[in-house]
């Protein structure tokens, strides 16, 4: 249900910055509906029959990934607070009910929905948006020097013993931050820590992708019920290359003298299991059940 409000003057301003915009409203309301305005202007998560049911929020109007990122409350006029005798500080605090409260809302551009460096981020439920954030790097495999020799014919002879040899294998990690999530998949992020890809995800070919964990963090726990969460995951890829371009990835290591011509053989167990487990990394971006 909507709270009635009304906006004050000198509302809104607005400031536009190389990350995007910044926009400021200010709103005065019944001071004890301040926490469901609140919750309307944010949004919230509710359980309906044993499932999630999301209340968007209020976006800055025009702009659908202008959202409140901080909110301010303090009463509208402080100096006429209600009488009241309260026993000790924790049995109540002033109350404003002539005066009302005044609310600050702050809005950021969070998201961009149009223009992200991984095309196939994966699906989310309504209400989060998914970030990514990309570090490009570089690993050095040093190799025996017995395994080269000079390019220099007729006799291309082989490297001195102590030439080490460093090979540079492409790394990258992405840092997927997914925001407003009503519950974490607790048991998802525990269960696949380790694994790789089974199938390509987020562009990048299977097993050629290694999930390092999570952090997560509370967003917006101001009441009782309700709230969000989010959830930064952060996964490594790395690649190698074949001699017919097929790009292999963790479960491949380099072999000094292969028997088929590739130095990048897959490892299994001794029950024929790759070292990092091939998995679905989709239940990954699905709300845990109520």
């Amino acid at each position: 249900m909507s709270v009635p409000f009304e906006e004050l003057e000198g509302s809104p301003q607005l400031e536009i910055t190389q990350q995007g915009i910044v926009a400021r409203r200010r709103f005065r309301v019944a001071w004890d509906q301040w926490p469901s305005f609140a919750r309307q202007l944010v949004g919230y998560y509710r359980v309906v029959g044993g499932r999630w049911v999301f209340e968007p929020p209020e976006p800055f109007p025009g702009f659908p990934n202008l959202l409140v990122q901080h909110l301010r409350v303090e009463p509208f006029e402080p100096a006429v607070p209600d009488k009241q005798n309260l026993l000790r500080p924790r049995s109540g605090i002033n109350r404003y009910g002539q005066a009302g409260a005044l609310v600050e809302a702050e809005y950021r551009t969070l998201y961009d929905a149009d223009n992200q460096p991984r095309s196939k981020l994966p699906k989310v439920p309504d209400g989060t948006y998914l970030t990514v954030e990309i570090d490009h790097a570089l690993e050095t495999l040093v190799t025996p020097s017995r395994l080269w020799h000079w390019d220099d014919p007729p006799q291309n002879p082989p490297l001195s013993p102590d030439t080490p040899v460093g090979m540079l294998i492409p790394q990258t990690v992405l840092k997927l931050r997914w925001y407003r999530v009503a519950m974490p998949p607790w048991n998802a992020i525990r269960d696949l820590r380790g694994c790789v890809n089974a199938t390509e995800f987020l562009d990048s070919p299977p097993e050629t992708l290694l999930f390092l964990g999570a952090e997560v963090k509370r967003q917006f726990h101001f009441f009782q019920e309700g709230g969000f969460w989010c959830v930064e995951y952060r996964f490594q890829e790395t690649s190698r290359f074949l001699s017919d371009g097929t790009l292999v990835g963790w479960n491949h290591l380099f072999k000094e003298q292969p028997v088929g011509g590739e130095h990048w053989v897959r490892v299994l167990d001794s029950q024929s299991r790759p070292m990092h487990r091939p998995v679905d990394f989709s239940p990954l971006f699905q709300f845990q059940s109520p």
